[in-house]
Parts: C-alpha cells; sequence; structure tokens
C-alpha cells in the first residue's frame, strides 16, 4: 500500500475508502467481520483518523455497520432494500451517464465496453461471479467515464456497491443483463442520445424487478 506521505491530500480519505470498498464487495472481508481502524491504518500506512471517516462514509453507503452492542463497525450483508433504493438514483445517473457518453461517441467506448462484456461473458460461463462483478463494473465505468461529466464520476461508487446484487441473482438475470448492456453499447456507439438513456435506464429497472422478486416486493 502506499505510504500516506504519497497520497493526494484532498483525495486520501477517498482512496481509503475504495480500498476498503473494493475489499468487501470482493468478498475478502467476511459479513460481520470486525474492522479495526488501529489494524486498518497500520496496513495502509495511514491515520486511524483517515481509515475512520472513510468507514463512515461506507456506513452510509450501507456496506458496514456497528457491530451487536456498539462494538466496532462490521461488514454488513448484502440488504435488497438498500439495494433497491440505490438503484433508484442509479436509474437516474446511468440514464444520463448513457446519454451523454452517446454525445461523445468515439471508437474507444466501443473497444472498452466490448472488452468489459466479452469479460462479463466468460464469467457468466465459468460461474466466476467475482469476475463478473469486476467486468459488469468495469462496463459501466466506460460509459460513465466517457459522459465527460465529473459530477457523474463522483457516483461510481455507487456502481461499485450494487455490483454485491450479484450475489442476490440467478445466472438467468445476469445473463439477461449482459444483452441488455449490449443494446446500451449499440446505442451510445451509434450517437443515439434518445436511445441510450432509454436503453440504460431500462437495464436498471429490470434489475430493481428481479430484485423486487427476490422473497417478494416490500
Amino acid at each position: 500500500m502506499t505510504a500516506a506521505s504519497e497520497w493526494p491530500d484532498g483525495s486520501l480519505v477517498d482512496e481509503i475508502a475504495d480500498v476498503l470498498r473494493e475489499r468487501i464487495i470482493e468478498g475478502r472481508y467476511a459479513v460481520d467481520a470486525p474492522l479495526s481502524q488501529r489494524a486498518l491504518a497500520e496496513e495502509l500506512s495511514v491515520a486511524r483518523g483517515v481509515v475512520g471517516e472513510a468507514l463512515r462514509m461506507l456506513r452510509r453507503e450501507g456496506l458496514v455497520e456497528v457491530g451487536r452492542g456498539g462494538e466496532a463497525l462490521r461488514v454488513k450483508a448484502a440488504d435488497r432494500p438498500v439495494f433497491l433504493s440505490a438503484y433508484e438514483v442509479r436509474e437516474v445517473i446511468d440514464g444520463l451517464a448513457a446519454r451523454l457518453a452517446a454525445a461523445h461517441a468515439a471508437p474507444a467506448i466501443r473497444r472498452r465496453c466490448a472488452a468489459a462484456l466479452e469479460a462479463q461473458r466468460g464469467a457468466l460461463g465459468s460461474g466466476d461471479r467475482l469476475a463478473y462483478m469486476r467486468a459488469n463494473v468495469a462496463f459501466h465505468a466506460v460509459i460513465i467515464d466517457r459522459s465527460g461529466n465529473p459530477l457523474l464520476r463522483k457516483h461510481m461508487w455507487l456502481v461499485r456497491s450494487t455490483s454485491r446484487s450479484a450475489g442476490l441473482l440467478g445466472d438467468a438475470r445476469m445473463g439477461q443483463a449482459i444483452t441488455e448492456h449490449e443494446a446500451i453499447l449499440a446505442a451510445v456507439g451509434d450517437g443515439d442520445l434518445e436511445q441510450a438513456e432509454r436503453a440504460a435506464r431500462a437495464h436498471v429497472r429490470k434489475t430493481i424487478q428481479a430484485l423486487e422478486l427476490i422473497h417478494g416486493s416490500t
């Protein structure tokens, strides 16, 4: 891990939050596992206060929670209601990102998204959900990045956080998501602003519907 003095001052907490978020999403920290500020600060070579603020960010995102009896923060289990709320926000964000990306259509978008889609297909075929989640995030990262909107880029954490929903959804839905990604890419690559936004919003809406069917809607 980079030494504390090498981190950009303005992004230190965000960088540490990114590291911890990725570890939680990828399952490197088990559900209910306690997260020690002291141990993490020593491992990541940063001040305990930086780790504490990063953990507070992850608590607001629903990734960690206070342990029983007010104990140290721990990893929170995937929460369907939290995912549903997050996806409602993503429907707007993803739609706008796709629309703006279509306005800046370039060969680089096709290449990068196509690579992510190939990785998704391979991961689905091999049953590697972690690789699938990474490829899914990569696809949406390209669309958000190519939107050219810096405020949308700040919401990438939402895409990473909701990628854990793959653990609740079956292979059939994951396969459908790839087909929907192909429709988004086609519209963005063609520079079709209206269709790009519709395809992106429909993709998120279908994920919401799939989540609502798990144990019945809330």
